[in-house]
């Protein structure tokens, strides 16, 4: 039961740093796409990245510490 716990955090980790990914691409994708046309989601998109990025950065680094403790 203790190591499901530990693989959900970090299967939750995997799952921010995707979506990370995704809205990066997708903002790219944008920005390319609708190069005349100013896009709203311009600005919100970077903050959005980064926000998943470091939730996915702490849950992974929070999951594999706590993996560490139990088998070191």
């Amino acid at each position: 039961m203790l190591h499901e716990e530990f693989a959900l955090t970090l299967r939750d980790a995997t799952n921010f740093l995707t979506s990370s990914y995704v809205v990066s691409f997708l903002n790219t994708l944008f920005s390319i796409l609708a190069k005349p046309f100013s896009s709203p989601l311009s600005g919100i998109a970077p903050i959005v990245e980064i926000a998943l990025y470091i939730i996915g950065l702490c849950k992974g680094c929070k999951g594999l510490s706590e993996i560490e403790s139990i088998t070191g």
